[in-house]
This record gives C-alpha cells, structure tokens and sequence, in this order.
C-alpha cells in the first residue's frame, strides 16, 4: 500500500474491527476475505480499514473487494468506475458483479445470491458487509416495531450453501460517526444516494431516541443488539 500515513481516526476504526472481529472469530490467519463495496462511504471505509489492519497485526489474509452495481448510488458504470479507482489506490482489483435491482440493496444480506456465487467462484472462507452499530440496532428496532417480529443482524454467522463462508459485519462495535470521522479525515467520498433506505424515517427515529438516552450512543446500540441476540438464542430458537 505505498507509504501512505494514516490518521488516528482510522487506526481507531481499525482497532474496534479488531475487537470484534476477536470477539466473534470473524477473520483468522490466511483467510480469503471479500468485501461487498456497495458504493457508500460506509463499506469504502470497511475495506480501508480492514487493509490498514495488515500493517499492525501478526496474522495475514487477502482482500478481494466486490461490487454489485444496483444504481442505488447512481449511474451503474460511474459508481463502478469510482469504486475501481479507490480499490486502486488500496492496491487491490475490484470484482464487478452482475447488475442488479436496488430492491435488494436494503436486506440482510444485499443481494445474497450474488454475493454468494461470488463467495463460491472465488472459494473464500469471510464475506465481511458494511453494516454498523446503528444498522444492527435498527434494524433489530424496525424488526419489532414495522413488521411485529424479533429479527437479529448477527455480526457473524455461518449460511447453508456459501461453501462454509462466514458472513461478517466487522463494523459491529462502530457508530456511523465513527465511520464519519474517519471518512472526513481521510477524505473518502462517495455519490449521493438516490434511492434512500425504505426505512429511513423510521431510522431517524431511533438515532435520535437512542441519543437521547444516558451514556455513549456506542453502548445504546450494543445494548439492543446484545438484548435481541440473547433473546433470539435463548428462547426463541
């Protein structure tokens, strides 16, 4: 990667992706890892940081970022070409996969039977997605209060037919203004979205309910995540 400095802000995202990724055994030692780059600031710095994470741990693995182009960012071969560009100074080839519809962007796993043929041509053993902190608590929140049922993001979980891949969500322990701090000092960009999240009014408020409440909002959002898991584990499985 060049002689490239990085900041404080992101050795500090790093160093969480770290802590979760030690907590819930998402990548070990020579591991294959890919990256779905969804064209947002918020997978662009998973891949950032899970790279400057090579410089300052004792085990290896290897990157290989994806991409599904869906226009939910915008023009399909634009958000593509900036994506190739970025990996580019990462040192790192971007897979453009098969063009999709944006319906898919916003599940669980966006655009899972891509992403998992992806996952078997290229016979990884982690495919690490962007969700956050606030991503796992809304979407436990929404679950509950839109649809009326206990629905989890696990930061790690193992899926039937993925060839034993491991779906990850490294930014598990990070807030979006984590992520935010470290895209405004590194200067990561990314276009606009166009289409927004079918729930972003409902996810407006939960990030200001959860503000509000006493203590770091980084614990707030652990707290429902963990409550939901344990839930979901203990007594409804």
């Amino acid at each position: 990667m060049g002689k490239r400095k990085f900041s404080n802000e992101t050795f500090y995202v790093a160093k969480r992706i770290g802590k979760a990724g030690h907590e819930y055994e998402m990548i070990r030692d020579k591991d294959r890892v890919m990256v779905a780059l969804s064209g947002g600031v918020t997978s662009r710095i998973l891949l950032e940081a899970l790279s400057v994470r090579l410089r300052r741990i004792p085990i290896s693995y290897e990157l290989f970022p994806v991409h599904v182009p869906d226009g939910v960012f915008g023009d399909r071969e634009e958000v593509a070409a900036d994506l190739s560009a970025f990996c580019k100074e990462l040192e790192l080839p971007l897979t453009i996969l098969e063009s999709a519809s944006p319906d898919e962007h916003y599940r669980d796993i966006p655009h899972a039977e891509l992403l998992k043929q992806a996952a078997l041509r290229q016979k990884v053993h982690v495919v690490a997605l962007g969700h956050d902190a606030f991503d796992i608590a809304a979407w436990v929140l929404s679950s509950m209060g839109r649809r009326g049922v206990l629905d989890v993001l696990h930061p790690a979980i193992l899926l039937e037919g993925w060839g034993g891949a491991k779906v990850v969500r490294p930014l598990s322990f990070l807030t979006p203004d984590h992520i935010q701090a470290m895209a405004d000092i590194e200067e990561i960009r990314a276009p606009k979205r166009l289409i927004p999240h079918p729930n972003a009014d409902f996810r407006q408020v939960c990030d200001t309910f959860l503000r509000k409440k006493r203590g770091p909002l980084i614990e707030q959002l652990r707290n429902v995540a963990i409550s939901a898991t344990t839930i979901q584990t203990d007594y409804l499985v």
